[in-house]
């Protein structure tokens, strides 16, 4: 997890951020808002959020650095942050965004998940952890509570327990939210060995499944194929490493499981617009003239035609 040094090095300044949804007709001006933060690496691809910020009057921001600008400008009610791979960098800014933000309740919504995740997003003092897929009116509950909340904070000063009906335990709370899906097997491995060859054959045998019924089953269950999750992972994490002015390319190429370097360059590119070089070359420039720790996130990667499974 980051480091008190690392979170104080965040900055907020930057880009405006965007209306998720105007507000309907005859609504009223002040109606209370929540912000949401969408930092899933294919931020392209449908979310219950929108429904979500269509009914509720969301804000969404889709790069950190306008955090603090929508909040400061849109005064949420709270904050619901949204992942698919929540890698370091994207957890960090959930984590500096409660350290600078402290009163606002926040929402954390993933697709991958483990218990340290789950444990990690508690002690961090997320409002409540869920794990895609999650139903609209699941996410309707929450927010209808937390404007509640919000309303009872103003009018009163002081924070309220809005379920004391339902203590549950936290282990047994996590549990009900955690459902493993039957390829879970195959993501956490891609996500743990990334720098090794994943062939179909593996991941099937991972979760028990022949080649074929593994391949419909992952479809159904990530939305994407097996090798399109596979080299979006690749590309995000290449993504990530990228920004860093202690490595090469080819260096990272070799890091996120790419054994011939044209073939990484010509992946990054269809996936991110721009050449390996070319990105490495701004997000350290950038850094280095703005010390921010905050870099364009892999979100930005646009779908395209994809090369066969490594």
């Amino acid at each position: 997890m980051p480091t008190e040094r690392e979170i104080q090095k965040v900055q907020r300044r930057v880009p405006t951020s965007t209306e998720a949804a105007p507000p309907a007709a005859g609504r009223a001006a002040n109606r209370q808002r929540f912000l949401w933060v969408d930092l899933r690496v294919a931020s392209a691809e449908a979310s219950v959020c929108e429904e979500l910020a269509t009914a509720f009057q969301g804000i969404k921001v889709s790069e950190p650095p306008g955090i603090g600008e929508a909040i400061t400008v849109h005064r949420p009610s709270f904050i619901c942050f949204e992942f698919d791979q929540p890698d370091r960098r994207r957890l960090q800014t959930l984590q500096a965004t409660k350290l600078y933000f402290p009163p606002l309740p926040i929402l954390m919504l993933t697709e991958a998940h483990s218990e340290a995740l789950a444990t990690w997003s508690f002690r961090s003092r997320v409002w409540d952890y869920l794990v895609k897929p999650v139903t609209f009116e699941e996410l309707a509950w929450r927010a209808r509570a937390l404007y509640r909340l919000a309303e009872t904070t103003r009018a009163t000063g002081e924070r309220h327990n809005l379920f004391p009906s339902q203590p549950v335990p936290f282990g047994e709370r996590v549990g009900r939210s955690m459902p493993r899906t039957a390829t879970a097997a195959a993501s956490d491995y891609v996500r743990a060995h990334l720098d090794i060859g994943i062939s179909l054959a593996k991941a099937a045998s991972l979760c028990h499944l022949s080649v074929s019924e593994f391949s419909r089953v992952f479809k159904r269950e990530h939305g994407r194929t097996f090798c399109d999750f596979l080299l979006r992972s690749r590309v995000a994490k290449a993504w990530e490493l990228l920004a860093s002015p202690r490595v090469t390319v080819s260096e990272v190429a070799f890091a996120v499981g790419f054994n011939d370097l044209s073939y990484f360059t010509r992946i990054f590119r269809r996936y991110t617009g721009v050449s390996a070089s070319e990105y490495r070359k701004a997000s350290v420039q950038r850094v280095a003239e703005t010390g921010s720790v905050f870099r364009p996130s892999g979100s930005e990667m646009p779908t395209s035609s994809l090369h066969p499974c490594l």
